[in-house]
């Protein structure tokens, strides 16, 4: 997935929300098949702009007529991509939005896991968990939340011990680390009561 290769611009609300607009027309005639395999093809690219030294500055310069970006599009991927991915480009040429290619992507592939019942968890901890401890947890959540889990792990020694559970924009925090945060507010702001 290219979950890390959203660009900088476009990781502002305006921006995603475009992107999730554009995502949404890209897939949402599809069938599930089709609409993986349109999916990858998008991700697959913007992977390779995103690797591709000068690529993204080429296609996004400000001093590119937007004739000139559409021809330059149409030059470099015509017949190398899907009429449709080709006809997503040419849009984004045309209005000067190539630079959310990445984010595009990135909101596809979340559209596709909701459209296939599946949510996304980010489960982080501060020592690597076995895989028993994965298959335990990713069971609770998947019975707690009534879908499908695409799980993903992730160690962070910061939080000292316990989890962070992260549902789409969801985030529930029950390591030490969130408790020792929580008990510093208490005590900068006089709030601790003691017995």
């Amino acid at each position: 997935m290219i979950d890390h290769a959203l660009q900088a611009s476009a990781l502002d609300v305006t921006s995603l929300s475009l992107a999730a607009v554009y995502a949404q027309a890209y897939i949402e005639p599809l069938d599930p098949g089709p609409a993986q395999e349109a999916v990858v093809e998008l991700e697959e690219l913007a992977e390779l702009l995103a690797q591709q030294r000068g690529a993204r500055e080429l296609l996004t310069a400000a001093t590119l007529t937007r004739r000139s970006r559409l021809e330059a599009v149409r030059h470099i991927f015509a017949g190398r991509v899907s009429e449709r991915l080709e006809s997503l480009l040419a849009v984004l040429a045309r209005h000067g939005r190539l630079g959310v290619l990445g984010a595009i992507a990135h909101q596809a592939r979340r559209l596709l896991r909701v459209r296939q019942g599946t949510l996304k968890v980010t489960v982080s901890s501060a020592v690597e968990l076995s895989d028993q401890q994965r298959q335990e947890i990713a069971a609770a959540l998947s019975q707690a939340l009534s879908s499908n889990l695409l799980l993903e792990t992730r160690v962070e020694p910061e939080l000292v011990a316990g989890l962070s559970i992260r549902v789409g924009d969801r985030l529930l925090d029950a390591s030490v680390r969130a408790r020792l945060r929580q008990l510093r507010r208490q005590l900068s702001g006089g709030r601790l009561s003691t017995p």
